[in-house]
């Protein structure tokens, strides 16, 4: 015979991903801070934050950030400690993170853009040295 379960607590097709993200708040969230900066002192969204925010729209099966976080806002709003953000403020964040390439032009007159992300490589580097 089955066992059955009773919850008094709201269900969502999500509910996996509370525990994931869960785990990201206590292992990758200080690390992003840490090296990334803070974003804001008081009100607003950390890059931890944004990044969490980004990741669950993915892991929740959407394909892009503009227009897919607002079908995802009601299920994962009833965490009670998970703050989610707009797809617009992802944006803005992804771009404050942007470095300027940087030019080379060689003997045969040919110019190559390539950027370094010296900041977002670095956090990749503290990233992949967590245990």
């Amino acid at each position: 015979m089955a066992k059955i379960h009773i919850k008094s607590e709201k269900l969502t097709p999500f509910g996996g991903l509370f525990s994931i993200m869960e785990q990201f708040d206590s292992t990758l969230s200080s690390v992003i801070d840490s090296t990334l900066g803070l974003r804001c002192g008081s009100f607003g969204y950390q890059y931890s934050e944004i990044i969490r925010s980004l990741m669950s729209i993915y892991f929740c099966g959407g394909s892009c950030t503009p227009g897919c976080h607002y079908s995802f806002d009601e299920p994962l709003s009833l965490h009670p400690t998970l703050r989610t953000c707009s797809s617009d403020t992802i944006l803005r964040a992804i771009k404050e993170l942007t470095q300027e390439n940087i030019s080379y032009t060689s003997d045969m007159g040919k110019t190559y853009d390539f950027n370094t992300a010296d900041t977002l490589n670095t956090l990749l580097l503290k990233a992949g040295s967590i245990n």
